[in-house]
């Protein structure tokens, strides 16, 4: 499954947020990039959604969940100096009920519980996204005004 956000495209913006930036710039930068990851698993979600009638469905669904809750994961876990602990906080609970939930659908198959707890998973990453964006403007509010 080809995914729209490569895990080589990310580590290529964390060494381009990294360098010649201000710590802020760095900040919101990193903040910005896990919300594009949220917001792009909750997208191939839904896109994913319209298709389980497909004979690969169970397998496609494992993957993908599996994919972004490792890259999350792994993006806070590279950006650790960069992120309020609140951002850290939240992203690596949103990995790991990621990783829960493809583990169900691994084990357990496609069943109501597995979908519901993947819907609620991609309607979490976009509520997350929103949280992160409320952050990002409310400390870039004060460099504005100062």
């Amino acid at each position: 499954m080809e995914h729209e956000i490569m895990r080589a495209d990310v580590h290529e913006k964390i060494q381009e947020l990294r360098s010649g930036r201000s710590a802020d710039e760095q900040r919101q930068l990193a903040v910005s990039l896990l919300q594009t990851i949220l917001v792009q698993f909750s997208r191939e979600w839904e896109a994913l959604k319209g298709k389980r009638e497909d004979e690969d469905w169970l397998l496609q669904a494992d993957r993908l969940i599996d994919y972004y809750s490792h890259l999350l994961s792994d993006v806070a876990n590279e950006l650790y100096d960069l992120l309020p602990e609140e951002i850290r906080s939240h992203t690596w609970g949103i990995s790991a009920d990621m990783l829960k939930t493809a583990n169900m659908l691994h084990l357990m198959g496609v069943n109501a519980e597995s979908r519901d707890r993947a819907d609620e998973l991609a309607e979490r990453a976009m509520q997350l996204s929103g949280m992160f964006e409320t952050r990002r403007r409310e400390e870039q509010a004060p460099a504005e005004t100062g």
